[in-house]
């Protein structure tokens, strides 16, 4: 009986320090990007458009062969918001139904008319705002038309 409670003791001992061991790698591990392709579009804004660091941007990475609804809810969005940090990235052939729409929004562009965007593997399928401020980025967003009320209280706010 005093063996059992001697063993279980020094297992408690032991799992105690497996537990603070624990806690101590999770409290100094390196928070990582909420965008996990964070590497792959600064190479692509650096290769392409030759962006390096920003002090505080959100691009919104707009590949213009998205479907009609993701379109216009885009411009729908983007023509009410009030941030001026928005930067939006024209992704592909400008020339479409929406072309006078996109050119007319009031921020900065950047064309990417062959969609070198594509060989840089950041996960464009949909629209995405990608927040950078300083060296990383800091929010990230899929476009999708669940999420679309949460982008545009965000959008308000930055």
């Amino acid at each position: 009986m005093i063996t059992q409670k001697i063993i279980a003791i020094k297992d408690l001992s032991l799992l105690s320090k497996f537990f603070i061991l624990g806690t101590f790698i999770a409290c100094t591990n390196t928070q990582s990007s909420p965008f996990k392709y964070e590497k792959e579009f600064k190479n692509y804004l650096l290769d392409v458009f030759k962006i390096g660091a920003v002090s505080d941007a959100i691009f919104y990475i707009f590949p213009m062969s998205s479907c009609n609804f993701c379109t216009e809810e885009s411009l729908k969005t983007l023509e009410t918001c009030k941030s001026k940090n928005i930067i939006l990235v024209l992704v592909g052939d400008v020339k479409n139904q929406n072309e006078e729409r996109m050119l007319k929004l009031p921020m900065p562009k950047l064309l990417d008319p062959s969609q070198k965007a594509y060989s840089y593997a950041f996960g464009l399928t949909k629209p995405l705002l990608i927040h950078i401020k300083g060296k990383e980025c800091i929010r990230f967003f899929e476009i999708n038309d669940t999420d679309l009320q949460k982008i545009r209280s965000y959008l308000s706010v930055n």
